[in-house]
């Protein structure tokens, strides 16, 4: 399952195991409208009463649904909408589901050179261990092209915990399925969430710059800043910087012809 932009789901094919789900997919598309409904179970075994399947890590869902729309709304609006709910069984009780539920989606804007996009979401319901969860997501950004130039200004923000004032409902937000170094640096250092931030939540600033040296040459550099989005306290107790770092992604590609692409990228992060 790929959809939209991969942000909250995406085959990561690049990975040596990638990332699948075995369900049953509808699909619909006509012209203006693009609609999936996706369910997928597991169990441990086949089992001819009831049902069970909890793994020794909260990495697999027992149940996940998901329904997917991308409506074109006239030539320049396009309006995309993800509702997803996974649910983990319980260590204890083999009849309890812990349901995390994700709405929201993405509003895009596109007229001659000028490109701008909306994306929110919002978590709620509860995490596998059975915590309650009220998260958000949110990413505006802006893209201009000019001859050979094209410039991307945008950010990410997913909220976090206030490590200061403990709470019984986590505010940190999960991107579920979804690629990470597409959106924040090619170096992964921030991909697994909360745990990579502990559970600060995080603010990712970026500028991207493309130049077409010619049709087949493209160089390109990314700029990303990344900042904690709430309190996170280090091992004596003190609230630690909220600035993490820099990174810079350089690369130059060649198409070579329709179906092979060749990369060259040099980062780096301070």
């Amino acid at each position: 399952v790929e959809l939209d932009n991969g942000r909250l789901f995406s085959a990561a094919n690049w990975s040596q195991a990638g990332r699948a789900h075995d369900g049953i997919d509808l699909i619909y598309k006509n012209n203006k409208i693009e609609m999936e409904l996706f369910t997928a179970f597991n169990q441990t075994a086949e089992r001819i009463y009831e049902t069970t399947f909890s793994p020794t890590t909260f990495t697999n869902y027992k149940l996940l649904n998901v329904h997917y729309l991308k409506a074109h709304l006239n030539e320049n609006f396009t309006l995309t909408t993800i509702n997803s709910a996974d649910s983990y069984q319980s260590k204890t009780n083999t009849r309890t589901l812990y349901t995390r539920g994700t709405s929201g989606g993405r509003i895009e804007f596109e007229k001659d050179n000028l490109y701008l996009t909306f994306s929110g979401y919002y978590q709620y319901g509860q995490l596998q261990s059975g915590v309650d969860i009220s998260a958000y997501y949110f990413q505006p950004e802006i893209q201009y092209k000019l001859k050979k130039w094209t410039a991307r200004l945008g950010a990410e923000i997913m909220s976090g915990d206030n490590a200061t004032q403990p709470s019984e409902t986590s505010k940190s937000f999960v991107p579920l399925y979804g690629v990470a170094w597409k959106f924040m640096g090619n170096m992964d250092y921030f991909a697994t969430f909360p745990s990579d931030v502990k559970n600060g939540g995080l603010i990712n600033p970026y500028l991207f710059f493309y130049y077409d040296l010619n049709k087949k040459l493209t160089l390109r550099s990314d700029f990303h800043t990344f900042y904690l989005e709430n309190k996170v306290l280090d091992k004596q107790k003190n609230v630690v910087d909220s600035y993490l770092g820099y990174e810079n992604d350089l690369s130059l590609q060649y198409k070579y012809n329709g179906f092979t692409t060749v990369n060259f990228g040099f980062s780096y992060m301070l």
